[in-house]
């Protein structure tokens, strides 16, 4: 799989660790990726496609898109907001960039998180893979 990142002005973090998470998050799922763009902007930026894309008109942390429907993901792109990120987790804005990247590949995976239960298993994929990065 091919992982491009896009930081910009956003945070830096550790890239070649994330990238083995990630890969080990898609195998894990028996989930199969060519390509993923992981792109950090800022709220304005990311609202501005929420609102054109989703239809939403507020902020959010990430939003995830898969260019096909196939089994296979031909590409996937995750916006992140490093504002968000800096709001959400001020002590640890690394780690807390590196979970919404592996919210965003769960979400790919087919993970969802709009009911209670959902957001709380999701959560608990997102710990798993955060402790991994933390043990690597």
């Amino acid at each position: 799989m091919e992982i491009n990142h896009f930081i910009g002005s956003g945070i830096p973090y550790n890239i070649d660790r994330c990238d083995s998470i990630v890969g080990r998050i898609f195998v894990d799922h028996e989930v199969e990726c060519g390509s993923l763009n992981i792109i950090q902007i800022g709220d304005t930026e990311l609202l501005e496609i929420n609102k054109k894309h989703l239809e939403h008109d507020y902020y959010t942390d990430i939003i995830t898109f898969r260019t096909d429907e196939g089994e296979t993901i031909e590409s996937g792109e995750l916006y992140i907001s490093y504002e968000r990120a800096k709001e959400n987790n001020p002590q640890d804005v690394q780690s807390e960039i590196h979970r919404l990247i592996f919210h965003g590949c769960l979400h790919l995976c087919g993970w969802e998180d709009g009911t209670s239960e959902e957001k709380e298993k999701m959560r608990e994929q997102e710990n798993k893979y955060l402790l991994f990065h933390v043990e690597q």
